[in-house]
C-alpha cells in the first residue's frame, strides 16, 4: 500500500512540473530558452514517463518521450 501512495506522489511531482513550467512560461516569469525552464520539462518527461511505465500507460510515456527529447535538444542547442 506504501509503494502505490508513493508512485502516485510520483506521479503528482511530474504533472506539477509540467504545470510549474508551463505557467512560468505563460506568465513570462522564465523565457523558453532557460535552463530552468528546460530543465523542468526535461525532469518532468522522466518523471512523468517513469510512473506511466510503472503504470503501463503507453500514450502518456509516448508523449513523455517526445517531451524529453524535445527538452534535451533544447538544452544541448542552448550550448553549442
Amino acid at each position: 500500500m506504501k509503494s502505490e501512495k508513493g508512485l502516485e506522489l510520483f506521479g503528482y511531482f511530474g504533472a506539477a512540473l509540467l504545470i510549474g513550467a508551463y505557467a512560468l512560461i505563460s506568465f513570462d516569469i522564465v523565457v523558453s530558452d532557460s535552463l530552468i525552464y528546460q530543465g523542468m520539462n526535461l525532469t518532468a518527461a522522466i518523471v512523468y514517463g517513469i510512473y506511466a511505465i510503472k503504470r503501463k500507460v503507453t500514450p502518456v510515456l509516448v508523449v513523455q518521450l517526445f517531451w524529453g527529447t524535445i527538452g534535451i535538444v533544447a538544452i544541448v542547442k542552448m550550448f553549442i
